[in-house]
């Protein structure tokens, strides 16, 4: 029993090994493409610590020995076992909604297009995300020549223009005609996306029927805000590259939690 429950704990520790470094190595590579944001440090500190874990558990079990030998220190014990529950509780609801989000594509009727941005290079072209959006707007673009297009998203950093303009650019260069185009350039949050589209739907009278091109972990939380804003909408969902999804998987979930507890509207 002792040889099987050693052996056991190997497998543990290995298997600990093996992801925390892989992860951590997927999550240093995303920084280091410049994707550097509160997903990526968020993956390299959880799954660095694991691979820590996994090479000096011996490290882990005095400190937690330290712990118990005071009243304060057994408090302060029970308090990271219960955030790493929550911790783990969260990442599962907020993986779920993210898998369960992804929605259906357009019917067959002509909707004013959102397409959302998410970055710009420093030459002003689209970062790779904010390009796939675009381009799986395109052929809902091409099969309903009389819809018109929105794109939003303001300043990405204050030396670059902002993604509703790099994204009209980048559409125009497609063959994409100017006249359907409007840009909503002032937002800085999927809230903001959502809230400042719908009073521009407004302004300019275009259709409240809207279909949103976004990335596919991204379509929940876009959808609920298009609903918070009471338009009717359906959704173009963008392949998010394999390399890179870790990351913005991991960002999702803090915007998830943001958009159920700060950003309500």
């Amino acid at each position: 029993m002792k040889h099987f429950k050693t052996n056991s704990l190997q497998i543990v520790r290995g298997a600990e090994v093996l992801v925390g470094m892989t992860m951590t190595m997927f999550f240093l590579c995303n920084i280091g493409m410049r994707y550097i944001n509160i997903g990526s440090l968020t993956g390299v500190l959880v799954f660095g610590v694991l691979l820590i874990h996994g090479l000096k558990p011996e490290r882990f079990a005095s400190i937690g020995q330290k712990l118990s030998q005071s009243p304060s220190g057994r408090i302060v014990r029970k308090l990271i076992r219960t955030l790493r529950l929550v911790i783990l509780i969260l990442a599962v609801l907020t993986t779920g909604f993210m898998s369960a989000g992804i929605p259906k594509g357009p019917d067959g009727e002509d909707r004013t297009i959102i397409i959302l941005g998410s970055g710009v290079n420093e030459d002003g072209t689209p970062t790779y995300v904010t390009q796939s959006r675009a381009d799986a707007a395109m052929k809902y673009m091409k099969d309903h020549p009389d819809s018109p297009i929105i794109a939003s998203g303001g300043l990405y950093t204050s030396d670059r223009i902002t993604e509703a303009e790099s994204i009209k650019q980048y559409l125009i260069n497609q063959g994409i005609d100017a006249k359907r185009i409007y840009v909503e350039t002032d937002s800085t949050s999927t809230a903001e996306n959502l809230r400042f589209t719908t009073a521009l739907l407004q302004k300019e009278r275009l259709p409240k029927a809207v279909v949103i091109s976004t990335s596919e972990f991204h379509s929940y939380r876009a959808g609920l805000f298009a609903t918070r804003n009471q338009l009717d909408h359906r959704a173009i969902t963008a392949k998010t590259p394999w390399y890179i999804l870790p990351t913005c998987w991991m960002r999702e979930m803090y915007g998830i939690l943001d958009a159920w507890i700060i950003h309500r509207r």
